[in-house]
């Protein structure tokens, strides 16, 4: 726990650890290891489906020890460690990928769903929402100038490439793709049949899979979507959101006068096909 103190205080303070060869941090399972052969619990979601002896040794939970440093703060600053020292993360070392591609029967609620979405998707009050928003990012950033109208091309030609698939018996697994030599090709098919889990949506790159009769949450869904699109126009809508989720989950004929009540600026120069300034 000492070590782990002193290790966050001195990265906190910028010292280099460049010339260190090995470092020895603690387990959960109370024995000391060499830093590089350990993994950081960084997802909960993951830590929960790895529930094998993998011959994986974690890190010592950041909750056990009175570090008096966030969790957060205490990962983000091990990630500044050389990489010889380095721990792994969960969220690196292990890659959520979905199991089958069966299409099956969807009932009249799963089709239901899915039309709902690719509709809202293609709708042209709810693009130009969008582009509303990515305008008034580029103005709150003061980068409204010639570029973004590439920008603009950029997040409405995004949205032709989301696609919402319906799936029944969606599954997925964690495949382990992490640095450590030890963990054999036996581990990894072990790693894979013990981590599977059933979810009522998955997203891979562009597309999203809805599993088909699954207690699906609306919410978990539209803020998924909302992630998506903002992970298509490189983040440009971070810092809106929230707005790029209601959006999504309200009426489309609502969308103008949301926009308008938080004060985002109207544009009539729109158009579905090819947006200009």
């Amino acid at each position: 726990m000492k070590a782990m103190k002193g290790v966050l205080r001195c990265l906190g303070e910028r010292l280099s650890f460049v010339k260190v060869k090995k470092l020895y941090l603690p387990s959960s399972d109370g024995k000391l290891y060499n830093s590089c052969h350990l993994t950081v619990q960084d997802n909960p979601s993951f830590a929960e489906r790895l529930t094998g002896d993998f011959g994986l040794p974690f890190l010592l939970d950041f909750h056990q020890q009175t570090l008096h440093v966030p969790t957060e703060v205490a990962i983000k600053l091990l990630c500044l460690l050389p990489e010889q020292i380095r721990p792994q993360t969960l969220s690196t070392a292990f890659k959520e990928c979905i199991k089958t591609a069966e299409n099956g029967e969807a009932d009249a609620a799963d089709i239901g769903i899915v039309n709902m979405i690719t509709s809202r998707l293609s709708d042209s009050l709810f693009r130009q929402g969008l582009y509303r928003l990515a305008l008034h990012v580029l103005r709150c950033l003061g980068k409204l100038n010639e570029t973004h109208v590439e920008k603009m091309k950029r997040l409405i030609a995004a949205l032709d490439h989301i696609s919402v698939v319906k799936q029944s018996r969606l599954t997925t697994y964690l495949d382990y793709v992490g640095k450590f030599p030890f963990i054999t090709e036996q581990v990894r098919n072990q790693i894979r049949c013990t981590s599977e889990a059933i979810c009522p949506y998955f997203v891979d790159h562009h597309t999203v899979y809805i599993g088909t009769g699954s207690e699906c949450s609306l919410d978990s869904l539209y803020g998924t979507l909302a992630e998506v699109i903002n992970t298509m126009t490189n983040k440009l809508l971070t810092s809106v959101l929230h707005h790029v989720y209601i959006i999504l989950r309200c009426n489309a004929a609502s969308i103008e006068h949301h926009l308008d009540r938080v004060n985002i600026r109207p544009c009539d120069n729109f158009t579905d096909s090819d947006p200009q300034v």
